[in-house]
């Protein structure tokens, strides 16, 4: 029988009253993944007001699903927390309103609205004329070429080939270094909810890491970095330096305005 199969068989008052106190106060909790994961434990037992759905670790369920499941969670875990005494006949009574099938249906309404139209005001036909005025303006505009709109001649620097065999002898260390971090901080957790924590900062290891593939990447192969020097030394056939000043404080420039423009 799979662990999701013998948690299925059990009720909320097999569970210890400190984890049932925990999952029923963390359905609202802030935090999106620890939501998640007492949603998760509660649709599993076996008296759950709900059906069962995959939410956690890895979310497998539309939001309609997970939206809709988690407003019953919390009023039945609302009234399991005030009334634990209560039956699931009880419960029924108390978290759903009985249908009166012999009133008769609601019907839905529309305003009608006005055959000829109110004419606009002059301070409305004056607004409208500027909003087109400004549309235009807008749609008007030339933007420039969006391929080259942050290409500069005096930014742009020249990369020289890129060594392969030094690039990927220096990332071994780096990614070692990172693989090390991660498995100290995965096997501390004793529980599974303290493994569910550490996503966050196995997240910014692996965010870290990508921009020392970059910056290793552009001092490899950037003709003025100390890296560039030494292996043109050490190898001279193999580095042609291209010609020209480069300053690096003006590719950090170009960076930054490429990331306000959300590139």
């Amino acid at each position: 029988m799979s662990l999701n199969q013998q948690r299925k068989r059990r009720h909320l008052s097999d569970v210890t009253p400190e984890d049932r106190a925990r999952w029923l106060t963390g359905l609202d909790s802030r935090n999106g993944d620890f939501c998640r994961y007492c949603v998760q434990r509660l649709v599993e037992l076996a008296d759950a007001p709900v059906g069962y759905i995959r939410c956690w670790p890895q979310r497998r369920c539309t939001s309609l699903q997970f939206t809709s499941t988690l407003a019953v969670l919390r009023e039945w875990a609302e009234w399991k927390q005030n009334r634990p005494d209560l039956d699931d006949s009880c419960l029924v009574h108390l978290m759903f309103e009985e249908v009166d099938e012999t009133r008769p249906p609601t019907i839905r309404t529309v305003a009608k609205r006005n055959a000829v139209p109110h004419k606009p005001s002059i301070i409305r036909q004056a607004l409208d004329q500027l909003n087109a005025t400004l549309k235009d303006a807008i749609l008007d505009r030339h933007y420039g070429d969006d391929d080259n709109e942050f290409s500069d001649s005096e930014e742009d620097v020249g990369l020289v080939t890129l060594d392969r065999e030094e690039f990927g002898a220096r990332m071994q260390s780096r990614f070692a270094e990172v693989l090390e971090y991660i498995t100290d901080t995965v096997a501390a957790a004793k529980t599974d909810f303290e493994l569910a924590k550490c996503e966050e900062q196995v997240g910014r290891f692996l965010h870290e890491m990508r921009w020392d593939v970059l910056c290793l990447a552009l001092d490899l192969r950037d003709p003025s970095s100390p890296i560039q020097a030494e292996l043109a030394q050490s190898h001279p056939d193999g580095h042609q330096l291209p010609s020209g000043p480069h300053n690096a404080e003006t590719w950090a420039k170009k960076y930054r305005r490429m990331k306000a423009a959300g590139l």
